[in-house]
């Protein structure tokens, strides 16, 4: 049983309660334009390359089986349309100028890993929180590590755009961040790459089985950033019996040099973060109408 992972976060501290381990499967079927973790988008390893960190010594290229590295003025370029994301080149760059974003675990190696830092988990009632990319793409893997994070007492957090079957998850997750980015299907498919049908209604069937979850909304300047927004996403979580917490999330610039690092081309360039202030007068209208 395999399950590609875009990296693992160790000692995080705001993917849930504790100090967590947080788990970036690779492979994503929302294409969100202003998404922050781009490089897990493909479900396959890609390779990132920091050209600021090289120096010039020509020393990779050698090790190039598809020469796809050459030196242009003084740094490292890769040719995109050759470069087949072997990863032979990492060890090879001096101070960390090649990553690749993306290994294939099996069961037991990624549990391993997980347990790594029980530790932390112990002292801090912390565990390990699932995310992404879309962890239900690869839904048979999620299933084998979940059940493996059961068994041996592991909390678990499960991070999802929850469009896709998730029923069989729900015996082996303690908790659910799902994220409701829009709630209008055109404005949605405008964004993100398809409508939003199967979102609202998987919501609406998780708050059914009255499980400990949260709704999230990144709040995107120019996308989902206004007073109507809001509100009308507060529309439907009015409909919800169970929904114990709303949270907004300021968007933040922070993934944009992974575009250039990876290869991706940026299609929201906003170098600004979400204005404080205005997110929170966003935050008081969640306050006075959905009184969580």
């Amino acid at each position: 049983m395999g399950v590609m992972v875009s990296r693992i976060q160790r000692f995080s501290l705001e993917d849930g309660p504790g100090i967590r381990t947080t788990v970036f499967f690779s492979g994503c079927n929302f294409r969100c334009v202003w998404c922050h973790n781009p490089e897990s988008l493909a479900g396959h390893p890609i390779l990132g390359v920091d050209s600021s960190l090289c120096d010039g010594c020509q020393r990779c290229l050698s090790f190039c089986p598809q020469h796809a590295l050459s030196i242009v003025g003084s740094t490292i370029t890769v040719d995109r349309k050759m470069c087949d994301n072997c990863g032979l080149c990492v060890p090879e760059g001096y101070r960390g100028v090649f990553s690749l974003s993306g290994r294939l675990y099996d069961t037991d190696s990624l549990v391993d890993a997980i347990e790594e830092d029980l530790p932390y988990y112990i002292r801090s009632n912390g565990g390990v929180t699932f995310s992404g990319g879309e962890p239900l793409c690869q839904l048979e893997g999620l299933l084998a590590v979940l059940k493996s994070c059961r068994e041996k007492g592991i909390h678990t957090i499960l991070q999802t755009n929850l469009s896709l079957p998730f029923e069989q998850t729900i015996p082996y997750v303690d908790h659910y961040m799902v994220d409701l980015k829009i709630a209008a299907d055109a404005k949605h498919q405008a964004w993100i790459g398809q409508g939003n049908s199967a979102v609202l209604r998987n919501i609406k069937e998780l708050d059914r089985y009255n499980v400990s979850y949260e709704i999230r909304t990144p709040v995107v300047p120019q996308c989902n950033d206004t007073k109507d927004d809001i509100l009308e996403i507060i529309r439907f979580l009015k409909q919800l019996k169970h929904l114990k917490r709303y949270r907004l999330l300021g968007y933040h610039p922070l993934g944009l040099p992974k575009y250039e690092q990876f290869g991706l081309p940026v299609q929201y360039d906003v170098r600004q973060g979400m204005d404080s202030s205005a997110l929170k007068v966003l935050e008081q209208i969640v306050e006075k109408e959905m009184l969580l």
